[in-house]
């Protein structure tokens, strides 16, 4: 095939389908890129984690994590039971008011610790690729 000639339509078409599969396969490697990035994230997040974990386990006995959890089941408890007893014994407004008042006085030490920390926000995956 000399350079002044026009290419056949079968060359075309292989160069056309050589371009495509090139195409894919760059996608592919950056996919394949940004799934490795990813993985090493999380493998330093899971690190991160383990060893808040066992810097809580060194800090704490076993024994004080039992009784701190014994005491958060007791809260929880009273609160099943206090919801259990409006649920079944309808009263007025202000009665539930008032009582409810009265029993969160009796349980503040039940509220000491946020039960819903603040998680951090992780970025969306389009924010990532930017």
């Amino acid at each position: 095939m000399s350079t002044g000639t026009p290419a056949s339509p079968e060359t075309r078409s292989q160069t056309d389908v050589l371009a495509s599969l090139s195409l894919c396969l760059e996608a592919l490697s950056n996919i394949g890129e940004s799934l490795t990035f990813r993985l090493l994230e999380l493998e330093q997040r899971f690190e991160a984690v383990e060893e808040k974990i066992s810097q809580f386990a060194a800090s704490h006995s076993a024994a004080e994590m039992q009784s701190k959890t014994l005491s958060t089941l007791e809260c929880t408890e009273r609160r099943i039971a206090r919801l259990e007893d409006l649920l079944s014994n309808p009263s007025p407004a202000q009665m539930v008011q008032s009582e409810a008042i009265g029993e969160l006085a009796h349980d503040e030490e039940c509220f000491e610790e946020n039960p819903f920390p603040d998680e951090v926000e992780e970025p969306f995956m389009d924010e990532l690729a930017a």
